[in-house]
């Protein structure tokens, strides 16, 4: 796959989502289903991956990457207000500066898409 991304410069997302789906066949974990969720979301649009996100039970309130997916399909889908919030819990739970200069740029990115 990233040998045809280098020459077409596409990622396959279909096939992507389809080995996200044997991944969570054989190792369901909350960060897989969040992985998979954000595929699912270039390969079927942003509602489709927030929804898989909406449906992970029960809600982890301290998994930043849940909270930066979220944040993520929320822009995408023009929910500016509900996107900020998210990134800005995932902006609380970030220890990684880099990953922290990224989330702030997002919120910042919000206030003025022109950025």
């Amino acid at each position: 796959m990233l040998c045809a991304r280098r020459r077409t410069g596409r990622a396959d997302w279909s096939a992507l989502r389809r080995l996200h789906e044997v991944l969570l066949a054989v190792a369901p974990t909350r960060g897989a289903r969040v992985s998979h969720a954000v595929v699912t979301a270039e390969d079927a649009g942003p509602q489709a991956g927030l929804d898989l996100l909406d449906a992970l039970e029960p809600v982890r309130p301290a998994f930043q990457p849940e909270w930066a997916a979220r944040g993520h399909l929320l822009a995408l889908l023009g929910r500016a207000d509900e996107a900020r919030t998210a990134w800005q819990r995932a902006i609380s739970l970030t220890t990684a500066p880099a990953q922290r200069r990224h989330l702030e740029e997002q919120v910042a990115a919000l206030a003025d898409p022109c950025r």
